[in-house]
């Protein structure tokens, strides 16, 4: 197998992770800070707990304050006397906000014989939700994701951050009974997919788009 191949064929995947867990922090200097709470890491299990431990990444984020308690706007979509339709609203919207993001590079496929898996890179950022239009029947959220890399001086080589790089990330649009959705169907095709009245009653749909705004899924939700 020629080296080309060898390079095409060892792939890493990338996972994304979004949520409020604690988890593993990496500090500036690449060291693992242990928390209570393990955060979920995506990990091939081929020797022991500990011997695939991520290794640092490249990238850090902002630092954020993770909610540990519900806050306001958990409590505002169990006030009582609310529609479902205003529920699911209070629920969309209560998706803006700060997020600690995590990158997950591992690998898949490995053609050395014997193999020695190798520890996959985790890095992170933060992702900021904003609002971009809220009607009563369509909410769109745009993410944006920020992030400090690292750099390394060729005379020193110490590592420096390099000024935080504020980049597009995904968009999300809610619509409230949405009769016509954009279904992928195979590489690079999306086709359009017509629903009837009765059978998105009382559902909204959820378009996400890429950094391109190019269509990545969308789906009907209940």
């Amino acid at each position: 197998m020629t080296r080309s191949i060898r390079i095409m064929f060892h792939l890493f995947f990338l996972v994304l992770i979004i949520g409020f867990n604690a988890g593993h922090l990496f500090a500036k200097n690449d060291q693992v800070i242990n928390t209570k709470k393990n955060r979920f890491t995506f990990s091939w299990q081929f020797g022991g707990a500990d011997s695939l431990r991520p290794r640092g990444g490249s990238t850090l984020g902002e630092d954020v304050t993770l909610e540990t308690e519900p806050d306001e706007k958990w409590f505002a979509i169990h006030e009582d006397g609310l529609t479902k339709k205003e529920q699911d609203r209070r629920a969309i919207l209560a998706m803006q906000g700060q997020y600690h993001v995590s990158f997950d590079f591992i690998e898949m496929i490995n053609f050395k014989n014997p193999h020695v898996p190798s520890r996959a890179y985790q890095s992170w950022g933060t992702e900021y939700v904003f609002p971009v239009t809220v009607t009563d029947d369509f909410i769109s959220l745009q993410h944006i994701m920020v992030m400090y890399f690292k750099n390394i001086n060729a005379d020193d080589g110490k590592v420096n951050m390099e000024q935080p790089m504020v980049l597009k990330h995904w968009r999300q649009d809610w619509k409230f009974q949405d009769t016509t959705l954009n279904i992928f169907s195979r590489f690079n095709t999306w086709t359009r997919e017509k629903k009837s009245p009765k059978s998105v009653t009382g559902k909204w749909s959820q378009a996400v788009y890429q950094v391109d705004d190019s269509p990545r899924y969308q789906s009907l939700g209940f």
